[in-house]
């Protein structure tokens, strides 16, 4: 039930294909058929149709490897989130 897990942008970081499911903010982090494949819930069969296609070679893991590292440096780096989490308390700061 992890919202926004720290293993996708590990997986991301490294240029790996990532398979989840649309629990919290996974579906704004993986795009699917672009980066990564979401799932519907608890359904093994379609996680093995997406596996028997990597298996196969009907996936193009390099380009995926590609949008996995640009997408990370680009939104996920500690500066961009560190940048990011000062305007957010900005923000809510000024608001006050």
């Amino acid at each position: 039930n992890d919202c926004f897990p720290l293993t996708i942008l590990e997986a991301m970081q490294c240029g790996l294909s990532i398979i989840s499911t649309e629990q919290g903010a996974i579906p704004e982090i993986i795009k699917d058929n672009i980066n990564g494949f979401i799932l519907t819930k608890n359904s093994p069969t379609e996680l093995a149709q997406i596996l028997l296609r990597i298996i196969e070679g009907k996936v193009d893991l390099e380009r995926i490897k590609k949008t996995n590292l640009a997408t990370f440096k680009e939104k996920y780096t500690l500066t961009i989130f560190e940048h990011n989490f000062r305007n957010t308390l900005d923000k809510i700061l000024q608001s006050k």
